[in-house]
């Protein structure tokens, strides 16, 4: 409570400071709580998390809409998740030596062996929050959107989000890469913000959910399944995962904690990203679709 109402006294001191006390007012409260004057013409918020759903700041936008006048503005207007299969050796191999450390049977004179299939399991619960080459992406991804200015809060405790992909080339898949977009749709012209690991890196970085058993598909071989995320009282959500090759009867499964992840990055410093007008996503796998094409007739 103490770190809020220092919070207003610095924006109102700001506010002051810059001589705007006439134009702006500060109404210290929650958003469910607090009761506006009138109705207003925009709503601006930043409510986005890891995997653009984590935290469920997302559920109080949508809730601040009912004091937006018909015809308003919400600044972001509408998420976009995508979603890729990947593949990447390197990290699949760094979580499960994680777990190996778990196979000794003399450490310090201790066997910890029998908690090797349970520390395996809890290190692939973690979503891998981090940056990668957009060319670990064996398939093309697909998107699931969320319009802020129409979608119900009910419509973000439970999202199922099924799935088809097509592999371009054969490669052992390890799991699901997650990123967002999110679109600022004004009277004159929308603008893009990106997260996808085709563009500059920003602070949400992008999310891989790994799986205990990577699958082998071959080139065009459909990768089919389903992600669920189901909302939990830790302001997060519980990520299923569920995916088999058609053709075969043997299903993988993953249920992960979004609200603990592996924070692996290390890299250099990010770069503010830029100002798109179309959608940094689909201009990318676009172009990707229009090369592969253009291959195949040459």
């Amino acid at each position: 409570k103490q770190w809020y109402q220092r919070r207003v006294a610095i924006t109102a001191g700001l506010i002051k400071n810059n001589k705007y006390q006439d134009k702006i007012t500060v109404i210290n409260g929650m958003i469910e709580e607090v009761e506006l004057p009138e109705e207003v013409d925009t709503i601006v918020s930043e409510p986005m998390g890891y995997m653009l759903y984590n935290e469920r700041m997302l559920e109080t936008y949508i809730y601040a809409r009912k004091w937006l006048k018909k015809g308003g503005k919400m600044f972001p207007s509408t998420g976009t998740l995508y979603l890729a299969p990947f593949s990447d050796e390197s990290l699949f191999q760094e979580v499960c030596n994680k777990a190996n450390f778990w196979y000794q049977t003399f450490f310090y004179g201790v066997d910890l062996s029998n908690l090797r299939e349970e520390a395996y399991t809890e290190y692939f619960k973690q979503p891998i929050v981090d940056t990668f080459d957009p060319r670990h992406l064996v398939a093309k991804p697909i998107k699931h959107t969320t319009n802020f200015m129409t979608d119900t809060e009910d419509s973000l405790r439970d999202i199922h989000i099924d799935f088809t992909f097509y592999p371009h080339s054969a490669a052992q898949v390890h799991g699901i890469a997650f990123w967002f977009d999110v679109a600022f749709e004004g009277s004159q012209k929308t603008v893009h913000l990106s997260t996808s690991p085709s563009e500059p890196l920003t602070h949400w970085y992008q999310v891989r959910c790994l799986i205990g058993t990577p699958l082998f598909a071959r080139p065009g071989q459909p990768i089919i399944g389903s992600v669920t995320l189901t909302s939990n009282k830790r302001q997060s959500y519980d990520v299923k995962l569920k995916m088999h090759l058609a053709g075969s009867s043997e299903t993988i499964t993953n249920l992960l904690d979004l609200k603990n992840p592996y924070f692996r990055y290390t890299g250099s410093v990010p770069v503010p990203p830029g100002n798109q007008t179309t959608s940094p996503s689909d201009n990318y796998w676009e172009n990707i679709t229009t090369s592969a094409t253009r291959q195949c007739f040459i």
